[in-house]
């Protein structure tokens, strides 16, 4: 629950407490949603002489992917190096 549930629930706090932060699940593209927006970052990155590895790293940490799926995208426009 949230701070004010635990706080319900022990009126008066004592000892030690953990809070428990989950990380943001990424919203992943559908396979047929338009990512032409990836698609033209990754032909930039690639055109700018960035190596795949790290075009991708970035792509991903833009749009919130997985690698594998941002790399897939990158196949697809670029192709295999």
């Amino acid at each position: 629950g949230g701070a004010s549930q635990a706080l319900e629930h022990f009126p008066v706090p004592r000892g030690e407490f953990v809070i428990v932060v989950s990380a943001a699940v990424p919203v992943e593209l559908a396979a047929d949603e338009d990512d032409e927006g990836l698609r033209q970052m990754l032909l930039e990155f690639n055109e700018s002489g960035l190596r795949a590895r790290d075009a991708v790293a970035r792509a991903a940490a833009a749009y919130g992917l997985p690698r594998n799926r941002v790399y897939r995208v990158w196949l697809e426009v670029v192709g295999p190096q």
